[in-house]
């Protein structure tokens, strides 16, 4: 009796969420739309990434991706660039070489343990703040940024969930519309 009510229960919560993943994709969709339309992109699908190089990026890694990363990959993974100067979101193709770099970079300052090992930086900004989540069983993790001041990195939460953090910033970019049109 109580191995089918920990069943339903489970089963209720694998379909809240699919529902939750299905309506982030919806809106994520919706952004890539509109931002295809600011810059003159006739196709918004041009930004997709596919699922299989998602897979190979974390195998490479050694990490899963949470369920919020993988769909804002499978969205905006290719791009515009503009995303990536505009908002500082790494584009897919530079997302292990950026690891990399980042990782080296904390270990030269003395801040290597400011990053676990299952913590991967998603975000930069003006090349002094970091943003990361960890990759766990959560699929829309908490977003922290590392920062610079005059005693050296700081790791803080931001206080948004990863959905949170990515809708505000791809709404702020189409709010200030500061796109390059296509041309």
């Amino acid at each position: 009796m109580h191995s089918e009510f920990f069943l339903t229960q489970n089963v209720a919560q694998v379909l809240q969420l699919r529902n939750f993943n299905m309506e982030f994709l919806a809106r994520l969709s919706k952004y890539a739309e509109n931002l295809a339309a600011v810059i003159g992109e006739p196709d918004p699908n041009i930004f997709e990434a596919d699922s299989k190089t998602i897979r190979e990026i974390e195998k490479n890694i050694g990490l899963k991706f949470p369920v919020i990363y993988v769909d804002f990959l499978r969205v905006f993974g290719r791009g515009p660039k503009r995303l990536n100067e505009l908002c500082g979101f790494m584009l897919i193709d530079c997302l292990i070489e950026f690891q990399e770099e980042v990782r080296e970079e904390l270990e030269e300052e003395g801040d290597s343990d400011k990053l676990l090992s299952s913590s991967f930086v998603f975000r930069c900004i003006d090349g002094a703040e970091l943003l990361f989540f960890e990759c766990s069983a959560d699929a829309n993790p908490i977003v922290y940024e590392i920062s610079y001041g005059r005693d050296g990195a700081e790791v803080n939460s931001t206080g948004e969930t990863l959905e949170e953090y990515i809708e505000i910033a791809i709404r702020d970019l189409l709010r200030g519309a500061d796109v390059e049109p296509k041309k």
